[in-house]
């Protein structure tokens, strides 16, 4: 088989290959990211290509908007465990109460 080299972006795709992922910095874009699948029946390449930015930007999305979440959970158990204990120590101050008051 020869090997063959797509052209993409400037980028070399070689042909011999099944697919793959390039990265690479562009001018304009800065970093970006370029996914390839090779089709030897018809000596194509598909290749998708888009800057990280736009890649990742639902995934830093979507992080910042777990890490909100977590944030509020802790807060909510932490607040919720402080009334529990709260709760729970009360009968402690009666029964203390009651022993300094026999101890006298």
């Amino acid at each position: 088989m020869v090997s063959q080299h797509f052209l993409c972006r400037g980028l070399a795709i070689k042909a011999n290959g099944t697919g793959g992922e390039i990265s690479y910095m562009d001018e304009k874009e800065g970093a970006c990211i370029a996914n390839y699948k090779y089709i030897s029946e018809h000596g194509w390449a598909v290749v998708s290509f888009d800057s990280e930015q736009n890649i990742y930007s639902n995934t830093i999305k979507n992080t910042k908007v777990l890490a909100a979440i977590c944030y509020i959970f802790v807060i909510f158990i932490s607040a919720s465990s402080f009334g529990m204990i709260k709760v729970s120590m009360k009968p402690l101050r009666y029964a203390e109460e009651s022993i300094i008051k026999l101890g006298i």
